[in-house]
């Protein structure tokens, strides 16, 4: 199974002086991300994989904490980078849990579609949103806050 998780909501682009890889998740975000341990209660994870970003990270940081894994971060799930995130998905033995941006969300589920697996035409893609997917099922869960 792949669990895909578009990032929590983050502190807005344009109040945002710094780096755009380092703007942290807003107090909404933070609640988001807070939602996704009940989201994702009954699912065997073992492996946390996240975009570089902090908004990124950190929407996977409670998760982490409560199962006692390590955020692994991967150059292939940075903004712009949606054919590389389809490769990295593609290539997973074991369960496979991601957190990426709105593009690369949407490149991985646009590609998982193109070979056969069950993904809608349009699919929501709210931040924060978690979808899991097999070649045999496609379950979308809004975000919680």
């Amino acid at each position: 199974m792949i669990i895909l998780i578009r990032h929590a909501e983050a502190m807005p682009r344009k109040g945002w002086s710094g780096e755009d890889d380092r703007r942290p998740l807003s107090r909404r975000g933070l609640a988001q991300a807070d939602g996704l341990l009940d989201v994702l209660a009954e699912c065997d994870v073992d492996q946390l994989v996240s975009s570089p970003a902090v908004r990124c990270r950190a929407t996977l940081a409670p998760l982490a904490s409560k199962r006692d894994l390590r955020v692994k971060t991967s150059g292939r799930l940075r903004e712009g980078r949606g054919e590389d995130g389809l490769d990295l998905v593609l290539d997973a033995v074991d369960d496979l849990l991601v957190c990426t941006h709105r593009d690369v969300v949407e490149d991985i589920l646009t590609g998982l579609r193109r070979l056969g697996w069950p993904i809608p035409n349009q699919p929501h893609r709210e931040k924060g949103s978690t979808w899991l997917l097999s070649r045999e099922s496609c379950a979308y869960f809004p975000p919680l806050a």
